[in-house]
């Protein structure tokens, strides 16, 4: 499924907290890693309270550390982008897409802090916005574990119906992982009518309930017949897929 993983870090430990992703992702899919350090221009001291890589051969030692501790047969190669960098989200999708042809970006969100992020949002979340490959994103910790495992794919489902291509990406991710596909929805209550529709429920209190049980039913059927067509889509194996529906 992905072939090609660009992994961006910045030498800190909480970089470091996507590794065990990266170990588990590359075996399941078989993909090469490339570990990718930026030289960030204007860049502060430390990094997350850490000291920053500064030089090119820093960086270069960094990487090759990281990629020495990689699982036996995993293929892994290291980059250093030696031009210093001003906007680090940008720099990312252009290797990502143009330089090492990556199909695949995995990374941490611990980004940007205070009102930098307030303005510009997280790295990550602004690699997502600009770049057209997928991004996982591992949530930063400072007591990272050692062992990653992908059981359980919660795929939200709203109310149009049409998803596109991502029940198929979803069945082919949960094949390659052995992991359990779980489609939700979220509907409305009566004590929680969104909007527009809060005084048509005071008006009409039993009609509303009525016509939100039917929503509630009928979202239902329709899970049900997706999680049917899921597994009729996995040939080779077929992905557990269980049904939720939740109330707000």
């Amino acid at each position: 499924m992905f072939k090609q993983i660009l992994v961006p870090l910045d030498g800190s430990q909480l970089s470091e907290a996507v590794l065990p992703a990266v170990y588990y992702f590359a075996r399941c899919f078989g993909a090469h890693v490339s570990l990718v350090h930026l030289i960030e221009k204007g860049r502060p001291e430390t990094v997350h309270e850490q000291p920053h890589l500064h030089d090119e051969k820093d960086a270069a030692s960094y990487l090759a550390k990281i990629a020495s501790a990689f699982p036996p047969g995993t293929a892994v190669d290291c980059h250093v982008h030696t031009e210093e960098v001003s906007h680090v989200a940008r720099s990312i999708v252009e290797h990502c897409m143009a330089e090492l042809n990556s199909d695949l970006v995995i990374m941490c969100t611990h980004g940007e802090e205070g009102a930098r992020r307030f303005v510009s949002g997280s790295i990550s979340q602004q690699v997502i916005a600009r770049g057209t490959v997928p991004v996982l994103v591992v949530h930063a910790d400072k007591n990272p574990k050692h062992k990653f495992e992908c059981g359980k794919i919660l795929i939200p489902v709203g109310g149009q119906r049409d998803h596109g291509d991502i029940l198929d990406s979803a069945v082919e991710f949960a094949t390659c992982c052995s992991a359990m596909i779980r489609l939700i929805s979220v509907v409305p209550t009566f004590n929680k009518i969104p909007g527009k529709w809060l005084q048509v429920g005071r008006l009409l209190p039993g009609a509303t309930s009525k016509m939100l049980d039917i929503e509630a039913e009928e979202m239902a059927d329709f899970l049900n017949g997706q999680a049917s067509e899921l597994r009729a889509r996995a040939l080779w194996r077929k992905p557990r897929c269980s049904v939720a529906i939740r109330d707000i």
